[in-house]
Protein backbone atom coordinates (compact mmCIF):
# COMPACT_ATOMS: atom_id res chain seq x y z
CA UNK A 1 0.00 0.00 0.00
CA UNK A 2 1.67 3.26 -0.80
CA UNK A 3 0.29 6.40 0.46
CA UNK A 4 0.42 8.29 -3.02
CA UNK A 5 -2.91 6.03 -3.78
CA UNK A 6 -4.48 7.82 -0.72
CA UNK A 7 -3.92 11.53 -1.93
CA UNK A 8 -1.77 11.85 1.58
CA UNK A 9 1.68 13.51 1.46
CA UNK A 10 4.16 13.03 4.39
CA UNK A 11 6.46 15.34 5.26
CA UNK A 12 8.65 14.01 8.03
CA UNK A 13 11.67 16.16 9.25
CA UNK A 14 15.20 14.76 9.45
CA UNK A 15 17.31 15.52 12.15
CA UNK A 16 21.26 14.63 12.23
CA UNK A 17 24.29 15.54 14.21
CA UNK A 18 27.73 15.51 12.96
CA UNK A 19 29.93 14.34 15.73
CA UNK A 20 33.63 14.00 15.60
CA UNK A 21 35.97 11.08 16.02
CA UNK A 22 37.47 12.10 18.71
CA UNK A 23 34.28 12.43 20.84
CA UNK A 24 32.48 9.27 19.48
CA UNK A 25 33.62 7.47 22.86
CA UNK A 26 32.48 9.83 25.25
CA UNK A 27 29.01 10.56 23.37
CA UNK A 28 27.18 9.73 26.68
CA UNK A 29 28.79 12.03 28.85
CA UNK A 30 30.24 14.69 26.87
CA UNK A 31 32.43 17.69 29.13
CA UNK A 32 31.72 21.26 28.09
CA UNK A 33 34.35 21.26 25.46
CA UNK A 34 32.98 18.28 23.55
CA UNK A 35 29.67 19.95 23.24
CA UNK A 36 31.07 23.55 22.43
CA UNK A 37 32.93 21.76 19.23
CA UNK A 38 30.25 19.51 18.43
CA UNK A 39 27.58 22.60 18.31
CA UNK A 40 30.48 24.76 16.35
CA UNK A 41 30.72 22.15 13.57
CA UNK A 42 27.00 21.23 13.08
CA UNK A 43 26.34 24.93 13.19
CA UNK A 44 28.79 25.62 10.52
CA UNK A 45 27.14 22.24 8.80
CA UNK A 46 24.05 23.95 8.79
CA UNK A 47 25.47 27.22 7.30
CA UNK A 48 27.36 25.36 4.28
CA UNK A 49 24.49 22.58 3.84
CA UNK A 50 21.79 25.56 3.76
CA UNK A 51 23.93 27.76 1.46
CA UNK A 52 23.30 24.83 -1.22
CA UNK A 53 19.32 23.70 -0.56
CA UNK A 54 16.81 25.81 1.92
CA UNK A 55 15.79 22.48 2.80
CA UNK A 56 18.11 22.26 5.90
CA UNK A 57 17.64 24.05 8.90
CA UNK A 58 19.17 24.63 12.24
CA UNK A 59 17.31 22.41 15.40
CA UNK A 60 18.15 21.80 18.79
CA UNK A 61 17.51 17.87 19.89
CA UNK A 62 16.49 16.33 23.62
CA UNK A 63 19.81 17.85 25.26
CA UNK A 64 19.57 20.91 23.70
CA UNK A 65 22.68 20.33 21.51
CA UNK A 66 22.63 21.92 17.89
CA UNK A 67 21.91 19.17 15.22
CA UNK A 68 20.71 19.62 11.07
CA UNK A 69 17.29 19.21 10.14
CA UNK A 70 16.35 18.40 6.51
CA UNK A 71 12.50 18.97 5.72
CA UNK A 72 12.22 17.74 2.94
CA UNK A 73 11.96 13.67 3.06
CA UNK A 74 10.14 12.17 0.62
CA UNK A 75 9.65 8.52 -0.89
CA UNK A 76 12.33 10.08 -3.71
CA UNK A 77 14.48 11.20 -1.10
CA UNK A 78 17.92 9.27 -1.71
CA UNK A 79 19.03 8.69 1.90
CA UNK A 80 22.32 7.29 1.39
CA UNK A 81 23.57 10.21 -0.90
CA UNK A 82 21.80 12.76 1.94
CA UNK A 83 23.85 11.22 4.66
CA UNK A 84 27.16 11.25 2.46
CA UNK A 85 26.79 14.82 1.94
CA UNK A 86 26.36 15.32 5.52
CA UNK A 87 29.17 13.29 6.44
CA UNK A 88 31.34 14.56 3.65
CA UNK A 89 30.95 18.56 4.56
CA UNK A 90 31.18 17.20 8.50
CA UNK A 91 34.63 15.58 8.01
CA UNK A 92 35.57 18.40 6.07
CA UNK A 93 34.62 21.06 8.61
CA UNK A 94 36.46 19.09 11.09
CA UNK A 95 39.79 18.68 9.51
CA UNK A 96 39.78 22.73 8.60
CA UNK A 97 39.15 23.31 12.06
CA UNK A 98 41.87 20.92 13.42
CA UNK A 99 44.10 22.94 11.09
CA UNK A 100 42.71 26.06 11.97
CA UNK A 101 43.78 25.29 15.43
CA UNK A 102 46.93 24.09 15.24
CA UNK A 103 47.51 27.15 12.89
CA UNK A 104 46.94 29.32 15.87
CA UNK A 105 48.83 27.55 18.30
CA UNK A 106 51.99 27.54 16.28
CA UNK A 107 50.81 31.31 15.81
CA UNK A 108 51.04 32.25 19.90
CA UNK A 109 54.00 29.85 20.31
CA UNK A 110 55.92 31.42 17.66
CA UNK A 111 54.68 34.91 19.27
CA UNK A 112 55.61 34.02 22.91
CA UNK A 113 59.33 32.75 22.07
CA UNK A 114 60.06 36.37 20.02
CA UNK A 115 58.11 38.13 23.61
CA UNK A 116 59.94 36.02 25.72
CA UNK A 117 63.25 36.71 23.87
CA UNK A 118 62.67 40.27 23.67
CA UNK A 119 61.78 40.93 27.13
CA UNK A 120 65.05 38.58 28.44
CA UNK A 121 66.97 40.66 26.42
CA UNK A 122 65.46 43.77 27.90
CA UNK A 123 66.04 42.80 31.28
CA UNK A 124 69.61 41.51 30.65
CA UNK A 125 70.22 44.97 28.41
CA UNK A 126 68.88 47.28 31.98
CA UNK A 127 70.79 44.93 34.09
CA UNK A 128 74.27 45.56 32.73
CA UNK A 129 73.71 49.34 32.00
Amino acid sequence: MRLSSYNIHVNLYFTFRYIPTDWLETLHDLPPKGKAEINKINMELVHQLKANDSAFSLGRTHDGMACARFGLISQDTDMEELLGLVYATGKEIEESSRVRELEFRQIMSFLFRNVMAAVISSIFTNILL
